[in-house]
């Protein structure tokens, strides 16, 4: 799926299994899934990333309060092709030497604040640009991995055709262990 951190195939290689084998009592692999996507949502909102690239340049609208940063909180830019500043239904294109991207030097290759040369006050700003990591991390899948194999080792998803459908939608959490990987090198500080 478009916002799955980790395939099937890498999954499974985490997990100790061989690819097509199936055999009674294993987790299947719809499941499995399932699964990928909703630990990859989870790790993706514990750490405010965009750890999935983009198709191509999208536009984004930000609401700013005013000031010289803009926090592009919860998303993450590799390249910025234009910046504009929205405010009572006119659109003003900002040059390039009126923004520039910040933490320099970038890390992991993508942004997550833009500075603004002059403070533009309450407006909404509009930033078109490549968006998200231009590969997902390796730790990052390997979070996804953990988090999987403590659901499924834990008993929690074991395959049977009458408890699948109500696995899928009881309660999931990250591991404490996956949620202080993400905290010490991807989480997005809070800025007050």
């Amino acid at each position: 799926m478009a916002g799955d951190l980790t395939s099937l195939e890498a999954l499974k290689r985490y997990l100790g299994r061989e690819e097509g084998i199936s055999e009674p009592g294993e987790t299947s692999d719809d499941l499995l899934k399932e699964l990928i996507a909703a630990a990859s949502r989870l790790v993706t909102g514990f750490a405010r990333r965009e750890f999935v690239a983009s198709e191509g340049e999208e536009e984004r609208v930000f609401a700013h309060d005013g000031g010289l940063f803009l926090d592009l909180d919860p998303f993450d830019v590799r390249e910025v092709a234009s910046v504009s500043i929205i405010r009572g239904g006119a659109t003003t294109a900002l040059e390039t030497g009126a923004f520039g991207l910040r933490p320099l030097p970038s890390i992991d290759g993508v942004y997550q604040w833009l500075m603004l040369a002059t403070d533009p006050g309450a407006c909404e700003v509009k930033v078109k640009g490549k968006w998200g990591f231009e590969k997902v991390p390796a730790d990052v899948a390997t979070w996804v991995h953990v988090t999987i194999a403590e659901w499924v080792r834990g008993g929690v998803y074991a395959y049977t055709q009458e408890i699948e459908a109500a696995a899928l939608y009881s309660s999931r959490s990250l591991p404490r262990l996956v949620e202080t990987g993400l905290e010490d090198t991807y989480r997005r500080p809070v800025v007050a």
